[in-house]
């Protein structure tokens, strides 16, 4: 027994004795040889009242009672039951009981014909007075309902009639449709009425054809008969084209509980199979949606399943409800439940009703199916069950097998024994059918010994089922990662590929096109496997050239297929290939020569597009240049053009501009040279440039380079010989005044010795402020008429005349300077000051009479230690140390005057001989301190530049001690 307070709040169910804990259950899932299972448990749980009908949605269970409750609980929250009176307990019964997709919505329909709406959060249903007077059968639920609103639903009655409705839960709906223009009531109208003998409509779903959403497709089931509709874009409009002639399939029978059974993989997606419960038994079909139109069928395969009899020749009495599932039919008799295989049609489990109801007096009621759960329940009138199916699919891969359905039986195979197996049988029934392709692709897949069916395929002379065995075990083998197997069988594979194109180069075009595609195809998903020297031998030896190239560009052997096009003269193709593809810098300077000499136009447009290019590599292909070669552009040398326009982009390499240089010097026209030399930086070597130049005779070009090279000489001498005004703007370029008079005279003495022409000769003095005519004379013969230069003879005396004067105006202004400057002296020397008794140092302010001092015409007076003292200060380090030096030499000439005085004393010889010793001590003496006082006394120290220059020194000296008392 399972009591409903210990269910999980994630819906899963333990179920007394018989639960499982994850372990176990895992193992019993993952059992190869486990069974497909079906129980019986009964839930222990009992209900307000006698069970009429139940229902289960989206994990929701709803009970109708026969007290005219309404009895509801979720599976998530089991403990907590909800129970809402419809009506008082004698005035009616619940007929049935229907419940959305959603587990929301409930329409309750009764005997007497009312029929009513609940919320499964209300606690009281509502009347749905637009339904009084009808008894509803079934209910087409929409899946686009929510808890707000069902959508457009279908209703069918007891007598034949389908209505559309829409039912609302709240008020928010019925505002969203009132704004909408639907209205303030909602919908409910009769769209479809069974002809002939009304029925009740006991089955009714529709769906929504997925490539069309306004397309319909309705199925409506009747005791007798189950009708197909298609159509749209609404359910009327749909209904109307079936007015007369609606199609239909009728069984014999009065089944009176009819059912209408469907099944769901995905709780949204369409039914892929239907049962229709019928007296006869069960009629089963598959649903396929495609395209179909009006008086079209989604039904397929469809067939009448009888019901299974205990004994032989025994009538069965029909069940009382039907759930279909994947693979099986589940069946509700008043004694047993049973089930049958969809498959097999034979019964798969069955068990009486005395092993799971304990209430032997309790009858049975029905089934119910919750499509979102995948859960099946069975209920009496006093007690609910649930039906636990596990590994429902787990023979299902062995009954296709037998019924030789191979794609499905691979689908649910759940092993990789199962998968070999039926590819085994499908290979095996395919050879038999000599469908040979199809075999060789299954046999692939399997672990039959390969030698076997490589030979079995062999001896029949089918090498393209070989082919494709050996491209189907190619690929299995890969994913064991066996290398050596896989080089070998892509090595084989690509011999039969080379030999059935040679075989086939006679047949069909097309034939051919497709089995060389499906060889590119097989290189480009084998690459790896195949070795590239046997790969390119056997392509040799078959002469597929067009194969070989291909392989090559797919492993990125370039070198190879652009040696190829070279070898063939098909130089373009090698050049587009080098271009086009990924390749490294090397490849272009390898095969650049050969190129640049047969097709120079394309290579050098290459070139400028592959600017990561070193154009110094590249000098090698220029020098192989042939002009004769450039049919595209034959005025335009290409090697210049490639130069020319590494110049362009800044390339400095000296080789560069050499080449360039040398290319230029072989053209007949000097104008690029010309101009290269002129307006370049100069980045080529002068001197070689030279060279080429005087031996091809380009003489403009030598005088420039000349000139570059400051040879101004050698540049004039060679300027003349092309033009004067050439050799005219060489001669102005030197700085050096001698030079360029010299530069200036050799083009005069060549216009009068070699031209003769004196009269230009005569023009340069004009020209040269340098030259003048006695510079020039003697380039003249000697009997030369003076009157064509008569006024230049007569112009240049007078500038000497002019010359002269100012020489002599000169002299008298230095001769009266010196006059000046001599009386200034004169006056010096009897130039005196006075020093008054009173007068202080301005330094240490002591009077200053008490010891040496200096006046300056200033009148500032200065102790000589005071102004030494202070001239240190300021004074340079040389100045300084020159100061302390004279000093001390002052002191040792003071000591030794000293001494040769006082040895002078000691008699009348030595006296003579000190005399002289003296004398010139004194005048060291002398001279000393003139350099001192020059050091020391050359200006006043207050008033002076000494002054002047001290502004930028601090008051206080960093390193003296009392700096520190003047940090802030």
């Amino acid at each position: 027994m399972m009591d409903i307070d210990d269910w999980d709040t994630d819906g899963r169910r333990n179920i007394g004795d018989y639960s499982f804990d994850d372990g176990e259950v895992r193992d019993q899932e993952n059992a190869i040889e486990s069974q497909t299972s079906f129980a019986v448990y009964e839930v222990d749980f009992k209900p307000p009242g006698k069970i009429k009908d139940l229902v289960v949605c989206n994990e929701t269970i709803v009970m109708a009672l026969t007290n005219n409750q309404i009895a509801h609980l979720t599976l998530l929250k089991a403990g907590e039951l909800t129970e809402v009176p419809v009506v008082k307990g004698g005035e009616d019964q619940i007929h049935k009981i229907f419940l959305d997709p959603t587990g929301n919505h409930l329409i309750i329909s009764m005997n007497n014909e009312d029929n009513y709406y609940l919320f499964l959060k209300w606690q009281k249903p509502k009347l749905l007075h637009k339904m009084k007077g009808i008894i509803i059968e079934s209910v087409a639920w929409n899946k686009n309902g929510d808890n707000v609103s069902t959508k457009e639903i279908l209703i069918g009655t007891s007598k034949g009639k389908i209505y559309e409705t829409v039912i609302e839960s709240n008020e928010k709906a019925f505002m969203e449709r009132l704004v909408s223009g639907g209205g303030k009531e909602q919908p409910f109208k009769l769209i479809y009425s069974l002809p002939d003998h009304p029925e009740p409509i006991s089955g009714l779903r529709f769906e929504a054809f997925a490539t069309e959403v306004s397309k319909f497709f309705v199925m409506v089931a009747t005791p007798t008969r189950i009708y197909q509709f298609i159509g749209g874009p609404t359910f009327e409009s749909l209904f109307q084209r079936y007015e007369q002639n609606p199609s239909f399939i009728e069984l014999p029978g009065d089944l009176r509980h009819s059912q209408l059974a469907f099944f769901s993989k995905f709780n949204q997606g369409l039914p892929k199979s239907f049962a229709w419960l019928t007296g006869p038994g069960i009629y089963f079909g598959d649903l396929i949606f495609g395209s179909q139109n009006a008086y079209e069928t989604v039904m397929f395969d469809d067939s009448l399943v009888g019901y299974p009899c205990d004994r032989p020749g025994e009538a069965v009495e029909p069940p009382l409800n039907i759930i279909l599932t994947e693979f099986h039919f589940i069946l509700l008799f008043k004694d047993k439940v049973q089930v049958i295989s969809t498959l097999s049609r034979e019964v798969v489990w069955q068990e009486r009703k005395e092993k799971f109801m304990n209430n032997k007096r309790s009858a049975v009621q029905g089934l119910a199916y919750d499509a979102t759960g995948k859960t099946a329940w069975l209920y009496s009138d006093s007690n609910v069950y649930e039906i636990d199916i596990k590994n429902e699919d787990q023979n299902v891969w062995e009954m296709y097998l037998q019924r030789r359905q191979f794609e499905p039986a691979l689908n649910h195979c759940k092993n990789d024994n199962q998968r070999d197996k039926v590819l085994t049988n499908q290979a095996d029934f395919n050879f038999e059918i000599k469908q040979y392709k199809m075999a060789a692709a299954c046999y692939g897949k399997t672990k039959k010994n390969f030698e076997e069916i490589a030979l079995k395929f062999y001896g029949l002379n089918e090498h393209s089922a070989l082919r494709t065995y050996l491209n189907t075990k190619l690929k299995d083998i890969k994913k064991t990662k066996n290398a050596t197997q896989a080089t070998l069988i892509s090595t084989w594979l690509t011999e039969i590929y080379l030999d059935k194109m040679n075989e086939s180069s006679h047949a069909a075009k097309e034939s051919v096109e497709v089995l060389e595609e499906e060889f590119e195809n097989f290189l480009k998903e084998n690459q790896q496997n195949l070795d590239k020297a046997t790969t390119f031998n056997l392509m040799a030896s078959h002469g597929r050239m067009k194969e070989l190239l291909s392989y090559a560009m797919l492993i990125k052997d370039y070198k190879r297929v652009i040696s190829y096009y070279v070898q063939q003269g098909d130089y373009k193709k090698a050049l587009e290939i080098l271009q086009e593809e990924p390749q490294s810098e090397e490849m272009f300077y390898e095969f650049s020569p050969v190129l640049m000499a047969n097709i120079p136009y394309f290579t050098v447009n290459c070139w400028v597009r592959s600017n990561f290019l070193d154009p110094r590599k590249l000098l090698p292909s220029l020098m192989r240049y042939d002009h004769s070669k450039n049919l595209e552009d034959p005025e335009t040398n290409q090697a210049i053009r490639y130069l020319q326009w590494c110049v362009k982009k800044g390339n400095r390499d000296t080789a560069i501009h050499d080449y360039l240089l040398s290319l230029y010097v072989k053209e007949r026209d000097q104008k690029q040279l010309v101009n290269f030399i002129q307006n370049s930086e100069r980045l080529f070597d002068l001197k070689y440039a030279l060279r080429l130049c005087l031996k091809e005779g380009k003489t403009l070009a030598c005088v420039l380079i000349y000139s570059a090279m400051e040879e101004y000489e050698e540049a004039v001498n060679l300027a003349l010989e092309v033009s004067i005004d050439l050799a005219k703007d060489n001669a102005n370029q030197p700085e050096d005044v001698g030079l360029r008079k010299k530069l200036w005279l050799k083009i005069a003495k060549y216009l009068v010795e070699k031209e003769k022409n004196t009269q230009k000769a005569m023009e340069l003095l004009k020209q040269c402020d340098l030259l003048k005519i006695e510079d020039i004379l003697p380039f003249f013969p000697d009997f030369t008429h003076i009157d064509q230069f008569k006024d230049e003879i007569c112009l240049s005396l007078e500038d000497y005349n002019n010359h002269i004067e100012s020489l002599k105006a000169e002299m008298e202004e230095a001769t009266r300077s010196a006059d000046l400057i001599r009386k200034d002296i004169k006056e010096l020397r009897n130039k005196h000051g006075s020093v008054g008794i009173n007068q202080n140092c301005n330094l240490c302010k002591y009077p200053a009479l008490s010891r040496d001092f200096f006046l300056f015409p200033c009148g500032h007076v200065f102790h000589s230690d005071c102004l030494h003292y202070e001239m240190d200060r300021h004074m340079n380090t040389v100045d300084r140390n020159r100061v302390h030096n004279l000093n001390e030499q002052l002191a040792q000439l003071s000591m030794q005057s000293v001494s040769k005085k006082g040895n002078s004393m000691m008699g009348t010889n030595m006296m003579e001989e000190n005399k002289d010793a003296i004398s010139a001590i004194h005048n060291r003496v002398e001279k000393i301190k003139e350099e001192l006082d020059g050091l020391l006394a050359s200006e006043c120290v207050l008033c002076g530049e000494t002054m002047i220059m001290s502004i930028t020194q601090p008051f206080v000296n960093p390193s003296d001690p009392e700096a520190y008392s003047w940090q802030i």
